[in-house]
């Protein structure tokens, strides 16, 4: 679907259903880096860790910007 605007992501919000994805203690959801998403706040007092993976060919993006590596 491209990029969406925050307009055009309230109105698909609105036409398709959401769907929970629970993941148990110490388990691990892998998604794709771009699906519309969101998380509710942690129920818990420990903290939530989060490790994204980008693939590319190199690490110079355009208009000068290049990827962090760490």
């Amino acid at each position: 679907m491209g990029v969406l605007t925050d307009e055009e992501i309230r109105d698909l919000s609105t036409k398709i259903a959401e769907i929970e994805c629970l993941v148990g203690r110490g388990g691990v959801l892998a998604m794709r880096p771009l699906i519309m998403h969101a998380s509710s706040k942690a129920r818990s007092e420990m903290p939530r860790r989060v490790l994204h993976i980008e693939y590319a060919r190199s690490s110079a993006l355009s208009d000068g910007l290049e990827l962090a590596i760490a």
